[in-house]
C-alpha cells in the first residue's frame, strides 16, 4: 500500500479503537503496529459471546467499508471456553480467514496478575498437524501439554499459557504471555515435530 493508504488505515483503526473502548462489553482492546510490515495487530477481549456479536454488528460493521478500502483482513484467531454459532457467524461475515478455538488446557499465575504493558510480550500462534487424519494431532496436543507442564515451574516469567482446539481442524491455537523479552528468549528454542505454525 502507499503511505497515504497506510495513514488512512491507522486513522481508521484509531477510530475503531475509540469505539471499542466505549463499548461496555469490550473488556480490553489493544492495537500494535506490526514490526517490519505495513500492518497492525489487534487484540480485543470481550465479556461474553453476546458482547462480541454486538461489537461486530455495530462498531466493526460501521467501519468495514472505509477500512476495506485501505487494508485487507488477515488471520483472525478467536478463542474462548464456549464459542456459539452466533460468534462464528459474526466473525465469518467480516473475514474468510478465521480460526475458532475452544479452550483445552492452560494456566494463569499470580491470581491473574497482568504483566507490565511496557515490557510484556504476547505470543499467539496457530499450530496445525502436519498430516490430517493421523495421530499427529494427538502428538501435537501431548507435546504442548508437556510444554505447559514444564513451563509452569521452569519459566517463571511466563504468566499465562492457554491451548485451544480449533473447531473443524486438526490444529491448536497457543497463547502465551511473558513478563518481558528475556523470558521469551528463554522460551524460544522449543518446536514440535508434528505440527506447522501460522500466526
Amino acid at each position: 500500500r502507499s503511505s497515504e493508504e497506510s495513514r488512512d488505515m491507522l486513522a481508521e483503526w484509531e477510530d475503531i479503537h475509540d469505539g471499542a473502548r466505549a463499548d461496555s462489553g469490550v473488556l480490553s482492546t489493544e492495537i500494535d503496529h506490526a514490526v517490519g510490515e505495513d500492518a497492525v495487530l489487534v487484540h480485543h477481549v470481550f465479556e461474553n459471546s453476546d458482547a462480541l456479536v454486538h461489537y461486530f454488528d455495530t462498531t466493526a460493521t460501521a467501519h468495514l467499508s472505509a477500512l476495506s478500502a485501505v487494508a485487507t483482513p488477515d488471520l483472525h484467531l478467536v478463542r474462548g471456553t464456549n464459542l456459539t454459532e452466533d460468534v462464528v457467524e459474526a466473525v465469518s461475515d467480516k473475514t474468510t480467514n478465521a480460526a475458532f478455538g475452544v479452550h483445552l488446557f492452560g494456566f494463569v499465575k499470580d491470581d491473574y496478575r497482568l504483566p507490565d504493558p511496557a515490557t510484556a510480550i504476547i505470543v499467539t500462534a496457530k499450530w496445525t498437524a502436519k498430516a490430517a487424519g493421523t495421530n499427529d494431532f494427538d502428538e501435537l496436543v501431548h507435546w504442548w501439554l508437556q510444554v505447559a507442564t514444564d513451563a509452569h515451574d521452569l519459566e517463571q516469567g511466563m504468566v499465562r499459557f492457554e491451548a485451544y482446539r480449533v473447531i473443524g481442524e486438526d490444529a491448536l491455537i497457543i497463547h502465551e504471555v511473558f513478563d518481558d523479552t528475556a523470558e521469551l528468549n528463554f522460551n524460544s528454542p522449543r518446536a514440535p515435530q508434528t505440527g506447522t505454525r501460522s500466526s
